[in-house]
């Protein structure tokens, strides 16, 4: 009989109404506390989308910073100057040479991409007229628009690869932001950093300060080997167009130096148009140029590189097209030009907040 009692009471509490009430808020509350952060999750990341071309241009202007500032610290470092001091000499050597580069290059590059605008279209032209002798050949390229379409705007890529920026303020307009907020960034970044850092909790806050340092200078490395590749890119570029007797050899050893800011896609891009021209000539003057570009990209890409990256984090190839082709698609052309310096910032997150500091890895230097 007890034991029936027992278990008669145990039933009594198991329906008991208030019990079940209880679980009933519970379940509510915690209904309710998920639909809320689900809420606020689809919020932030639908406030993230729009704003997206705002991010990108503040981590331009974040890069340029990191640029101007890693000069600096580096003048002081053998100079002993004062931070302000040696960023003013910074600045001004930039414009100086900068405005040796506008005086003395800019008109004959621009120039000679003029020539190039005119006579591309006609090596496409011509290029296809040659193609269109085999039979096969001529079935794929009628479902391909002909140059004069191309040029006309029914197919405008152009506008599609600048739709970034006039979504905002233009092109100029977009890059002066750029400058002014990176020099601002550059003038006073403890600041910035410091607030940064106090939005972390207080035993975390030293370690913050690692993270943002061991960031800044690794994008600082990143961005003076892409500076060094670039001009060593677009002066060998230049002279070995010039010495197989590409016209315009200046202009395309310009958009050889530009693109080669953009790892892996950007060198195929530049090379396009070279041998475009050359294929005018003579089949064999293409393959020359072929040649050229692959041997120029060669040595930026064993001898440059991998002695830059000594003082930087090194980007997994296959990471790196990923993210070129996420964000590509995502964010259009800007999203590609950024994929490798964002890419490698996160490299340096997750190796410092979630593999050493979370795992407890210890990660070697690679």
């Amino acid at each position: 009989m007890n034991k029936e009692h027992a278990g008669q009471e145990q039933r009594n509490q198991e329906i008991d109404p208030d019990t079940v009430h209880t679980n009933r808020s519970v379940f509510a509350q915690r209904v309710l506390l998920a639909v809320g952060i689900g809420t606020f999750i689809i919020i932030l990341l639908l406030v993230f989308w729009k704003t997206i071309d705002v991010l990108l241009l503040i981590f331009a202007s974040a890069l340029m910073a990191i640029f101007l500032r890693g000069l600096s610290n580096l003048i002081r470092k053998y100079t002993h100057l004062s931070i302000g001091l040696s960023l003013i000499i910074v600045l001004f050597s930039l414009i100086g040479i900068f405005g040796i580069v506008t005086w003395f290059i800019v008109p004959k590059v621009t120039e000679q991409i003029d020539q190039l605008a005119q006579t591309l279209p006609q090596s496409i032209q011509q290029l296809r007229d040659q193609l269109m002798q085999y039979t096969w050949v001529k079935t794929l390229l009628t479902k391909v628009p002909s140059i004069n379409e191309i040029m006309s705007g029914k197919m405008n890529v152009l506008s599609k690869i600048g739709s970034f920026f006039s979504a905002t303020f233009g092109l100029v307009a977009n890059f002066l932001i750029i400058i002014i907020v990176g020099l601002f960034l550059s003038i006073n970044p403890q600041s910035y950093i410091k607030g940064i850092v106090k939005l972390v909790p207080i035993k975390k806050r030293k370690r913050a300060q690692e993270v943002l340092n061991n960031v800044e200078e690794t994008l600082f490395w990143w961005l003076v080997g892409k500076i060094i590749s670039m001009a060593i890119i677009a002066i060998f570029t230049g002279l070995g167009l010039n010495l197989l007797g590409i016209p315009v050899a200046m202009a395309l050893g310009f958009i050889a130096g530009i693109f080669t800011f953009i790892p892996n896609i950007g060198p195929i891009l530049s090379a396009i148009p070279a041998v475009l021209l050359a294929l005018m000539q003579s089949p064999m003057k293409a393959f020359y140029i072929v040649l050229l570009y692959f041997a120029i990209q060669g040595i930026e890409s064993y001898l440059i590189t991998p002695y830059i990256e000594r003082r930087a984090t090194s980007i997994p190839i296959a990471l790196v097209i990923i993210a070129q082709v996420l964000m590509g698609v995502l964010l259009g052309f800007l999203g590609l030009v950024f994929a490798t310096p964002l890419v490698a910032a996160i490299i340096v997150l997750v190796k410092m907040l979630y593999l050493e500091d979370t795992l407890g890895d210890t990660v070697k230097p690679d």
